[in-house]
């Protein structure tokens, strides 16, 4: 079931220039993930990797979304658009909605969020305050993907305009990395969470013993 179709008004074809992205903005206040502290500098992290307000059409598998427009092959989409906010994890890669075309990274690099950004990721490096081992690993886990995302340069427009802060936030995010990686003793520690949704939310127990499941590797 498709809940959001397409990014309104723009197809997801080809980057376009920052200035090209008024329908993808960030929510408007970060939410408090990793702690209660509303200046904890790893909420604001995760705001500017994860939080979008977007512009959306809907598919006919919401009929709120009526009317309709017929696109063919039984695929339709609502005539008009709705406003959705992405909070949290649930664009589950962050920089939502890059996908290999740039959006995310590029509203990230832009005024005024760009300043904030820094701040946040240079707070983060200076920060002693103890962290769980495991929201560091998943921490660790989302600034790497998003490292990956931003790796890759721009088309050359938006590079030229935003590329010497693409390659700032890059360098902020792998010392931010290399800061919270954990000892291999706090790796060994970490729950067994897949164990933990076998029992408790009737997952697969795919790596046991006895399991039918085999793993595939292509290419």
């Amino acid at each position: 079931m498709l809940a959001v179709l397409s990014v309104a008004p723009y197809p997801l074809l080809a980057q376009r220039a920052p200035a090209d992205l008024p329908r993808v903005a960030l929510t408007d206040h970060p939410a408090l993930i990793y702690s209660k502290r509303v200046d904890d500098p790893w909420n604001a992290i995760f705001y500017f990797l994860f939080s979008r307000n977007l512009q959306v059409r809907l598919s006919s598998d919401f009929p709120e979304g009526a009317p309709f427009l017929d696109l063919g092959q039984g695929i339709q989409i609502s005539k008009d658009t709705f406003e959705r906010n992405e909070t949290g994890d649930r664009a589950i890669d962050p920089l939502y909605p890059t996908f290999a075309l740039g959006f995310g990274g590029m509203l990230i690099l832009r005024d005024p969020a760009y300043e904030k950004l820094v701040k946040s990721l240079s707070s983060a490096l200076d920060d002693k305050s103890p962290r769980p081992a495991i929201a560091s690993a998943i921490m660790q886990s989302d600034l790497w993907a998003a490292y990956d995302l931003l790796y890759v340069a721009f088309l050359p427009d938006d590079e030229k305009a935003l590329g010497e802060r693409r390659k700032a936030v890059l360098d902020l995010i792998g010392r931010l990395i290399r800061k919270i990686a954990l000892t291999d003793d706090e790796i060994k520690a970490l729950p067994e969470n897949y164990s933990a949704a076998v029992s408790q939310q009737s997952f697969p127990n795919v790596f046991g013993s006895n399991s039918e499941w085999i793993e595939v590797e292509c290419c």
